[in-house]
């Protein structure tokens, strides 16, 4: 059962909405040359800094949604993010929130969303941008940390026999 992000919570407010991928890259110097650098990983988190102003009843309803449904932040769930592509849904979880009280019945609530991965541009959508831009997406899309570390096993093999 996928769980989703109530609507009477709403969206995030702009002010001091920001979001911080994980680094999901390795990253060997070497003594001449450039540096070595691999992908570790396709599915990358990223977290969200975001904010709401709810009243105390919305505050309440949140609390429980959280406490309850999300099992205080365990479960994942789809919710409404901001990013490059607009206003989409997106798997994410809870990391962190915190409500401050900002009038007699207000609250700003702040919060730390994880996301489970990185928004972007699906494959297919990237392959259009090559036939409207001239972007080579057969090149960006190439993943060639998988070809350099077939061939790094591949020269293993040949070492051992």
């Amino acid at each position: 059962m996928t769980i989703t992000w109530p609507e009477v919570f709403g969206t995030p407010q702009m002010k001091g909405y920001s979001y911080q991928d994980q680094n999901n890259q390795q990253r060997t110097d070497v003594e001449g040359g450039p540096a070595r650098v691999r992908r570790m990983f396709r599915q990358v988190p990223t977290q969200v800094q975001v904010a709401w102003i709810w009243t105390t009843a919305t505050l309440g309803m949140f609390e429980g949604w959280y406490r309850n449904v999300v099992k205080d932040g365990t479960a994942w769930f789809m919710g409404p993010v901001e990013t490059g592509q607009g206003i989409t849904m997106q798997e994410m979880r809870i990391k962190e929130y915190h409500p401050a009280k900002k009038g007699p019945r207000e609250y700003q609530v702040s919060a730390v969303l994880e996301l489970r991965m990185r928004p972007g541009l699906s494959a297919a959508e990237t392959g259009v941008l090559s036939e409207d831009y001239g972007f080579d997406a057969d090149l960006a899309i190439a993943d060639f940390t998988d070809i350099t570390e077939t061939l790094q096993n591949l020269a293993g093999i040949l070492e051992v026999t």
